[in-house]
């Protein structure tokens, strides 16, 4: 009927008619259906003549089919259905029947009649693939025919019709995984096909985790060209197996699986927002997982990172509601552990802008080079800095000879750009405008861009800056109004609140500039109906009146708001209202609270009405917030913020507190420490939470920090003359266990003492910032008792303990020998806070001095953490307290230890033996630590096949803690003498034996030897990154306790040790303490029990947020911050390289126990 030559009105006209009789039909007879559906039988050409493989046809009659389908789709879409359905079921029935006839015939044969059985599928296949091309809407009830196809017993069926719908999934625009998704979950499942006719969906999951780096970047690269309907099809176990290609050993494939996951999520972000179709859940978990990535540690993979989510996850967005909003989403999602990344990025920020602030002041003192009597020490400080700086780039000399290029084109307007990107006051326009001008300008320098489009993302407060803070002030206050019809907030409130009161408080801490317009603003958060805004509220203007002081002018009510909360807030609103006060430059509103507060401690039986109004107080409370709220200032049961208020007045505002401090001191003392009022309120309870203390242990935890605070308040030398007392409590209460009273005057329940010996240890720590008062009124004995906190049988306060230890190391505002405390986490068995412990030493000890390239100065603290070991508690010369002295030392070892200083460590042990410890009576436990710490270097370097040079230099030796043996023939004498059992040694050599194998492993010692004799050396592991960014699974926490048990065992020298503690509890009542521990739970093994079998080598690397290495250039204010405030007591000197002297190994272990001899002499400074 149709021609080719007909005109397209006749052709229209036709077209409309048999859709109105296909429409108007009660039903279609199947002829018509046929006729229909028969033209799109796939055709072939053959030298250019059309051949049909079953019928002439020609191109207009396809296209009035295509076309009729098209129009009544609705009408045909039963019939279509119909149609397949009796071709599937007439395959099927031929197929079974082949099966049966030819079952015992030969394999060609059945072939051979399968393949004609399977004619009439194949054609319906091909026909469907075209119809879909063509007219998919006639289609949609033919889909879910193919569900019984993909479950067929024959193998040829399953494979075409896996085939066909494959086609059909990938097809541009289609939609059919979406309506139907049983179908693609059963297609999907034909991976798991024992055939081998779908490699496609066999092996695509394999493909991920393929050997060559090639085929998984093919893969990576496939997924991040999808569109977004196509993306709509993908499950979410291939996006997870997306997300482990970041961590891919490769390079090449890590930065394009970071660029195509972020890209998914930036593509798929719309729906997340809706939540369409789950996507919420599918895609929202990518920002945290590429934040994950910084715990890797790698600066390629972080700058990979940093870019990512500039462009991808946190997009330059002009409204700043919108981009807020969309902040507040992303971050809201996110885990503890990825948060904590996500801070960091904006810690580097803080830290990136102050070392470019200055490297910008010295590129103009430099003047491209054109100075005037300068004695090049200028173009120095410069050259210095740029080697600081370039080591935050992946490529660190091209960074830093970009740097140098950009410092000598010396251009005046791009220095007034940065300065303008780094202005924490900008808003959001200006800082990307600068920004752009910023490149615009560099593009005409080659090679510049790429290094300064890092440095820009670093210092550009793009993310979160001033622009964010009205829409965040905003949704803070929002949680109060959920249900508001006028407000504007519009998803997850309460969620997004804590989030943004999140973001508000770091802003205050990082960047407390970007309140300066919002102040009033951001004091209105004071009269919130919420306590959580409020108390962080409070926090965060404390974080800013820090820093800003003289900025902030507190209006009268918002004064009067903060001095309520000083006499009748929470202990944590309290600390903060006063903190503000205090820095306050108009100090009326401060002296009134102090007023106010020495008249109500005048109080006649104070702590007594404090009690009682406390039970009061508990009994009429029925809910949480009525008992957070605030009540009447003159409560007694207040007696505890007052408290707080008044320390934070002694740190911050001292000249105030003098006035008064006998008269607080003296209540302290005598009303708080030195008595007792109840009995055991938890009922033996080790630990609990200071909010759910007691009210009289709230006391004495608040008393001891006022008085620690009043001494941190005073200047160095003022501090000397009050510290005498405030120490001779501290170490009461350490060497008592927290125990305070007096026999006469009780027992101190033991939650009370937990946290009394918790707040005396970080308080020794805090007071140590001041070093004359560190070094003058703690002895080294004192220091060592400190140390046990380490080993505390809580395990909150030994966690507790190695955060601030590790907070305190890491700013070096302390010592840097404390860091030999740290090392004594060796037998930590809980894996959490040995982990947090050792990723930190780590990260020290891999750190390098870039301007004298030296180590890090953590080999420095060796012979102190050998003298600490020495002299702890349970040290022991029998065979098995060696070996677990051997256990702190190889910690040390695995940790420090590298062919540059092994040399080094070595003569540093060495030389022990010609030294006398002044701290013992005799120094035989000294001599044993030095021969097993020169014993395990040696094998140390035997299994990593290193060489063991002689040292050449004088080590000098710390007149603290030893003094020079009188006789040098006695010194000699004992440098010939062994202190370790050759029968130990040789069992420890036995041990280690089958570790001289391929690769390298560290030594360890009894049960952990045949734990590690598995390990895999770590080039053989094909993707050793896959662990990385994992989250660990906390195990059970477990308690500390004494390396041993029995006191009945030990040398003369452990007895004499535990005799000269004093007033230290005798091993079986620690003991004993240590097993009533919540930590003992299910288990009664000692704590180096726990360490033998518990003990996880896994590392996990912290985001460290600031820099690693300190520079010292110049003479001026900002470097004195940069310097390292413990330099004046390092006493040892740094390892040196390039020496090629062989030292002999000392001691044999071929000569007996008493006698071994070597001519070895270490040399010792005067």
């Amino acid at each position: 009927m149709v021609k080719p030559d007909f005109q397209k009105n006749v052709y229209g006209l036709l077209l409309q008619l048999l859709q109105c009789l296909l429409e108007e039909s009660a039903s279609i007879h199947s002829d018509i259906v046929e006729l229909i559906v028969s033209q799109f039988k796939k055709v072939r050409r053959i030298f250019d003549r059309v051949t049909d493989l079953e019928q002439q046809s020609n191109s207009m009659t396809r296209q009035l089919s295509v076309d009729l389908c098209n129009c009544a789709s609705d009408k045909l879409q039963r019939y279509v259905c119909q149609y397949f359905g009796d071709m599937f079921y007439s395959s099927m029935k031929a197929s079974a029947a082949m099966r049966a006839l030819y079952e015992d015939d030969e394999d060609e044969d059945e072939e051979e009649h399968g393949a004609t059985s399977h004619e009439d599928f194949r054609i319906a296949t091909k026909m469907i693939l075209e119809m879909n091309s063509a007219c998919r809407g006639v289609l949609l009830n033919v889909i879910p025919l193919f569900e019984d196809q993909l479950k067929c017993e024959d193998e040829k069926v399953r494979e075409m019709a896996t085939d066909v719908l494959g086609k059909i999934f990938v097809d541009s625009g289609s939609r059919v995984a979406i309506v139907y998704p049983v179908i693609w979950r059963v297609w999907l499942d034909r991976r798991n096909d024992k055939s081998s006719h779908h490699p496609e969906l066999y092996s695509v999951t394999q493909k991920f985790l393929d050997p060559d780096d090639k085929v998984r970047l093919a893969l990576v690269k496939v997924m991040g060209s999808l569109d977004a309907i196509s993306l709509a099809n993908v499950p979410k176990d291939l996006l997870l197996l997306l997300s482990e290609r970041c961590k891919d050993k490769k390079m090449i494939v890590r930065a394009e699986a970071i660029s195509a996951l972020s890209g998914l999520f930036k593509l798929s972000y719309a729906d997340i927002v809706s939540d369409e179709n789950g996507a919420s859940e599918k895609f929202g978990w990518i920002p945290g997982c590429i934040l994950e990535l910084l715990y890797l540690g790698d600066v390629e993979t972080g700058i990979l990172v940093e870019r990512t989510l500039h462009e991808d996850i946190f997009v330059y967005i002009a409204d700043d509601v919108q981009r807020t909003d969309r902040l507040l989403r992303i971050v809201g999602a996110l885990t503890e552990r990825q948060n904590k990344a996500f801070m960091s990025v904006i810690d580097k920020q803080a830290t990136m802008m102050k070392d470019f602030l200055l490297f910008i002041e010295y590129c103009e003192n430099w003047n491209g080079g054109i100075m005037d009597n300068d004695d090049g020490i200028t173009e120095e400080k410069l050259n210095r800095l740029i080697l600081y700086l370039s080591d935050k780039f992946p490529d660190q000399k091209k960074a830093a000879a970009n740097l140098q290029k950009f410092a000598k084109n010396n251009e005046s307007r791009v220095y007034k750009l940065f300065r303008g990107v780094m202005n924490e006051t900008a808003d959001f326009k200006s800082i990307t405008k600068n920004g752009k001008e910023i490149m615009k300008r560099l593009e005409a320098h080659s090679g510049l861009s790429d290094t300064f489009a890092m440095i820009l993302r670093r210092i550009s407060l793009t993310i979160v800056g001033k622009s964010s803070i009205p829409r965040l002030i905003e949704v803070a206050q929002s949680s109060r109004r959920r249900g508001d019809p006028s407000s504007t907030v519009d998803f997850d409130i309460a969620r997004l609140a804590t989030t943004a009161e999140g973001l508000i408080k770091k802003l205050a801490s990082t960047f407390p500039q970007v309140y300066g317009c919002h102040l009033d603003e951001f004091l209105s958060l004071l009269s919130s109906d919420d306590r959580e805004i409020v108390s962080k509220t409070l926090e965060s203007l404390a974080k800013f009146v820090k820093i800003m002081s003289r900025d902030v002018k507190l209006t009268s009510d918002a004064e009067q708001v903060i001095v309520g909360f000083c006499l009748s807030g929470t202990i944590k609103q309290a600390k903060e209202a006063s903190t503000i006060l205090a820095l306050l430059q108009d100090g009326t509103a401060r002296k009134s609270v102090i007023s106010k507060i020495l008249k109500l401690l005048k109080t006649e039986s104070l702590v007594e009405k404090g009690l009682l109004s406390y039970n009061e107080w508990k009994k009429s409370s029925d809910d949480s917030a009525t008992s957070d709220s605030k009540h009447d200032e003159s409560e007694m049961r207040h007696l505890p913020s007052w408290l707080v208020a008044l320390g934070q007045f002694a740190l911050y505002a001292s000249a105030d507190f003098e006035d008064i401090h006998m008269f607080v001191c003296d209540i302290i003392v005598r009303n708080i420490l030195g008595a007792s009022y109840v009995p055991d309120p938890h009922e033996g309870e080790d630990w609990l939470n200071f909010e759910e203390l007691h009210f009289e242990g709230i006391l004495k935890v608040v008393g001891v920090k006022l008085l620690v605070n009043r001494l941190r308040g005073l200047n160095e030398e003022a501090a000397m003359l009050v510290a005498k007392p405030v120490y001779k409590i501290l170490k009461a209460i350490i060497e008592n266990e927290g125990e305070i009273l007096s026999p006469q005057k009780g027992v101190t329940c033991n939650s009370f003492k937990s946290h009394l010996r918790l707040v005396a240890a970080i308080s020794v720590l805090k007071l140590s910032k001041n070093h004359s008062c560190d070094e003058k009124m703690l002895s080294v004995d004192d220091r060592g008792k400190v140390m046990l906190t380490i080993q505390d049988p809580c395990w909150q306060i030994r966690d507790a303990f190695v955060e601030r230890l590790r907070k305190y190391l890491q700013t070096k505002v302390i010592p840097f020998r404390y860091m030999a405390i740290m090392f004594m986490a060796a037998l930590e068995p809980d894996d959490d806070i040995k982990l947090k412990a050792k990723s930190f030493l780590m990260r020290i000890a891999k750190t390098k001095d870039k301007f004298t390239d030296l180590p890090s100065r953590v080999e420095s603290v060796f012979v102190e953490f050998l003298h600490m070991v020495a002299h702890h508690p349970d040290f022991g010369t029998d065979d098995e307290d060696v070996t677990l002295s051997a256990k702190y030392i190889q910690f040390y070892i695995d940790i420090v230890a590298s062919p540059e200083n092994i040399s080094f460590l070595f003569h540093s042990a060495a030389q022990l033996k010609m030294l006398v410890d002044m701290h013992s009576q005799t120094s035989d436990n000294i001599y044993h630590i030095s021969d097993l710490a020169q014993f395990l270097v040696q094998e140390y370097c035997k299994h990593h096949m290193w060489t063991l040079n002689s040292y050449p230099t004088t080590i000098p030796y710390n007149r603290e803690l030893f003094k020079r043996i009188a006789s040098q023939q006695a010194s000699n004498e004992n440098v010939k003498k062994s202190y370790l059992s050759k029968k130990w040694m040789e069992s420890i050599q036995i041990a280690l034996a089958p570790a001289k194998t391929k690769g390298r492993r560290k030594l360890s010692f009894g049960k952990e030897d045949k734990e590690r004799s598995n390990e895999f050396d770590e080039d053989d592991v094909q993707d050793e990154d896959e662990g990385g960014g994992n989250e660990r699974t906390p195990l059970k926490k477990q308690k500390s306790g004494k390396r041993r048990a029995s006191d009945e065992k030990g040398s003369a020298q452990k007895k004499q040790m535990v005799a000269t503690e004093g007033k230290r509890k005798k091993k079986t009542e620690v003991t004993a303490l240590r097993e009533r521990s919540s930590r003992a739970a299910k288990s009664n093994r000692t704590y180096a029990d726990l360490s033998d079998s518990e003990d996880d080598d896994s590392e996990e690397g912290d985001v460290d947020i600031r820099p690693q290495v300190q520079i010292e250039v110049g003479h001026g204010a900002e470097n004195e911050e940069m310097q390292d405030s413990s330099d004046k007591e390092d006493q040892l000197h740094k390892p040196q390289r390039g020496v090629t002297r062989k030292a002999p190994l000392v001691p044999s272990t071929s000569d007996t126990n008493s006698s071994q001899e070597t001519d070895f002499k270490p040399k010792v400074g005067e």
